[in-house]
This record gives C-alpha cells, structure tokens and sequence, in this order.
C-alpha cells in the first residue's frame, strides 16, 4: 500500500503480530498501529495494493498451513506451505504446497490448482528455460515474490537458483544462479 509499511513482527520467539507504519499522516512521526495478534506464528504475508487485504500464511507445527485474510480463511492445507505472494491482478495467492511445487488460490473462489512443479524433491542439473510449467523441476522452494509483469519469482535453496513462473505462457525459465549449491536463496 502506498505511503504505508506493514511488518510481522515477533512475540516472545514467534512472528505473531502485524503492524502498519503509515507514513501519510505525518511528515515526521509515522502512525504505528497493530493490525492483528495471531495465535499460531506467521511464516509469510501478502497485502494488497489497497491494504485493504492481508493474506497470512500461518503454520501449526509443521504440517498445516493456513492462508487467511484477517477475516477469514481462504485455504488450510494438510502440508506445509513456506511462502505467498499475490498476484499481479490481486485476484488469487500463490504459494508452495510442497517443497517442489507453485500453486494457485483464486480468492473468489476458493478454487486451488498446482501451477508449476513437479512436487518431486530433486533439484534441476542444467538450466531449464520456458520448460513446461508443471513439468519443471523447481528445487526447495525457498521465497515466492510477483514482479511487476505478473512472473512469479521463486528462489530455491536447491541449486540456489531464481526461477520465474510465466502464467501467461504457463512455464518456467531458471533467471539466475549457477546450480551450485552455496547458502539459500533470498529474492
């Protein structure tokens, strides 16, 4: 959202707590208000352009994933889900069901479908370029982000590679790294 921030941040040991910093009501001391307390840790967030919506990813112990808005839930998966992004259009959240896989939630609908990935745990040896959306090998997915023309970035800690998932052209070309494995992947 323009002229506003918004942070998890911990309690006690735990990302459990959202705050909005807007920077539009003064030009020397920003408004610092909580947004929401959670009960199980916040492992990643999304807000739309507005700040109207939050979408959160929560995590109850290491297999159930939530992703809400602060009003309620949008999907709770069986598996562990690490990251969400959203979508250019604000229309659906992307996220990780599984180490090796990028699927989809249309707000609207509720509706979920894996969009790339095979789901396998292995990692790509050569570059893969416009491959096969589904038929890609991403790797561990790492941290998800949506560029400025709708691509989904995915970084991986297998291989250490970005990855961009194209929706439009539904594939997946490897954008940077070399396949050797250092340290995990940031975007």
């Amino acid at each position: 959202a323009q002229g506003n921030l918004f942070f998890v941040v911990t309690e006690g040991s735990l990302a459990k707590v959202i705050l909005k910093i807007d920077f539009k009501t003064s030009s020397t001391t920003p408004q610092i208000t909580e947004i929401t307390r959670t009960t199980t840790p916040i492992n990643s967030m999304a807000v739309s352009e507005d700040g109207q919506f939050i979408f959160l990813s929560t995590i109850d112990g290491i297999s159930k994933t939530t992703i809400s808005t602060l009003s309620s839930d949008l999907l709770v998966s069986p598996n562990y889900s690490s990251e969400i992004t959203l979508s250019k259009d604000q229309q659906s959240v992307y996220f990780n069901p599984s180490r090796a896989r990028l699927s989809q939630v249309v707000i609207s609908t509720k509706e979920v479908r894996a969009v790339a990935g095979t789901g396998g745990d292995s990692f790509p040896s050569v570059v893969q370029d416009q491959v096969s959306a589904l038929s890609a090998i991403i790797g561990n997915v790492f941290d998800l982000a949506t560029d400025l023309d709708g691509n989904i970035l995915i970084g991986t800690t297998l291989g250490d590679r970005v990855m961009m998932f194209d929706p439009v052209a539904n594939t997946v070309s490897q954008i940077w790294g070399n396949g050797v494995i250092l340290s995990s992947s940031n975007i």
